[in-house]
């Protein structure tokens, strides 16, 4: 478990490391199998080095940002707070594609639990009701604008909840829904009563982080555990990624030259190194005790269309102004938000003639529509404060984008080659959260 809420610096190896990352050349990380798979796809195979560096909790966060480490895992969940303004460093942090999304809940005492379920009640029957929090202070944070603080107990990991609660200094643990919390109270010989509840409290994940001056290298590290979990997808493993397909019906990766020819076999070697995922939650994690969760938990609720947000943080914060030439800035002065759409997607974006008092105007309907109207009424306060560009293709609107000529583009595809280096521009570009998921397949005439 060291391993776990460990730092890991990969060591610099002169001439191998691209400008772009020469001042990334450390990664602490909590889960090994990951950090090796980032170190191999930057080094190679059979050159990548990495260290261990023993950091508090306290104190990750301003080593990541004052550069003593590149990239942090197991840190807090993606919210936000900490995308736009972490409060413990003053600044903005980036985070990778999360690889593990979950639940927390209440467990314990049955009745307090019932307790936690109703809002976290603390009067009446209630009033005896005390929650052990471990982990980061955003859990601590967020119970604590519903508890007193003299309901809380926290505490430093999953072992010192159960242990508070079997001497009885709390009667809730807040934990994980991943965590067989009932196989741990068994492993602590505890028989007494005890219930978990069904009841989501947050929706977390765990990501790598990142520092936000670097985009190219969050791309890169967000881009090796997307390949671990393609690579388990499509069931290659740390056995055949190297096989020759020839004559034979095996998966295989393509090469990239995203980052440069010098990585065209960064996943490869990440694989190799590493595994899969499912290879390495299996080599790594005890199933007795942490449950993977299931690949879609991310996306929705499984049972549902109904789409996952990120958790929001803490609201309260007061995070720093615009920045003076920014975007959010330009807009406000413009008094509209120029929003680039591809008007020939029924559903998505499609052009429509309207008539009022006999006289035709042109308007635009759709889901990438609506959501810049969302977004200029964030900005603006009002949705019609919006100039839509009508546009011949996806392509064009990233030129128009790169060109500063509208403000966002809606309804662009997520991927790799979209990220870090869209071909029309030569440029990457940031993507929210995706709003819709879609399969491409293959279609022939009917016999």
């Amino acid at each position: 478990m060291t391993c776990i809420h460990g730092w890991m610096r990969l060591s610099k190896t002169e001439n191998i490391v691209p400008l772009y990352l020469q001042n990334c050349f450390r990664i602490t990380m909590s889960l090994s199998f990951q950090c090796r798979a980032i170190a191999a796809a930057i080094m190679g195979r059979n050159a990548y080095k990495v260290e261990v560096l023993p950091y508090e909790a306290h104190e990750r966060p301003k080593a990541l940002v004052d550069g003593e480490v590149d990239v942090m895992f197991n840190f807090v969940s993606q919210t936000m707070e900490a995308e736009v303004y972490d409060e413990s460093v003053q600044q903005a942090i980036s985070f990778a594609s999360p690889y593990l999304v979950y639940d927390t809940h209440f467990s314990g005492r049955p009745d307090m639990v019932t307790c936690a379920d109703n809002g976290l009640r603390y009067i009446q029957e209630c009033s005896d009701i005390k929650v052990c929090i471990h982990g980061t202070n955003i859990y601590f944070d967020l119970i604590g604008l519903q508890l007193p603080r003299d309901h809380i107990l926290q505490t430093t990991d999953i072992q010192a909840s159960v242990k508070s609660f079997m001497m009885q200094e709390c009667n809730v643990i807040h934990c994980a829904a991943f965590f067989q919390i009932q196989q741990i109270m068994s492993a602590f010989n505890y028989n007494g009563e005890f219930h978990s509840s069904d009841h989501p409290y947050t929706i977390n994940s765990l990501n790598p982080v990142t520092r936000s001056d670097d985009p190219m290298w969050t791309w890169f590290v967000d881009w090796v555990v997307q390949s671990t979990f393609e690579a388990e997808r499509v069931g290659i493993t740390m056995d055949n990624v190297d096989d020759d397909p020839q004559g034979q019906q095996l998966p295989r990766f393509v090469q990239t030259n995203v980052f440069g020819d010098e990585y065209q076999n960064m996943f490869y070697d990440a694989i190799a190194t590493s595994g899969n995922f499912q290879e390495m939650y299996e080599r790594r994690i005890n199933p007795q005790f942490l449950k993977r969760p299931a690949m879609s938990y991310g996306v929705n609720s499984a049972d549902s269309g109904m789409m996952r947000s990120r958790t929001f943080g803490k609201m309260e914060l007061l995070g720093p102004d615009p920045r003076t030439y920014g975007t959010m800035t330009m807009v406000a002065s413009k008094g509209a938000l120029q929003c680039g759409i591809t008007a020939s997607q029924p559903g998505f974006a499609v052009k429509v003639i309207q008539q009022e008092n006999g006289t035709a105007t042109v308007a635009y309907q759709g889901m990438d529509v609506d959501y810049c109207r969302a977004i200029a009424a964030a900005i603006l306060g009002n949705p019609d404060l919006v100039e839509f560009i009508n546009l011949n293709s996806t392509q064009e609107g990233f030129t128009l984008l790169h060109e500063e000529r509208i403000d966002v583009l809606a309804g662009a595809s997520w991927n790799l080659v979209n990220a870090a280096r869209e071909p029309t521009t030569g440029v990457g570009f940031s993507f929210s959260r995706p709003y819709f998921y879609n399969s491409s397949v293959f279609l022939q005439p009917g016999r």
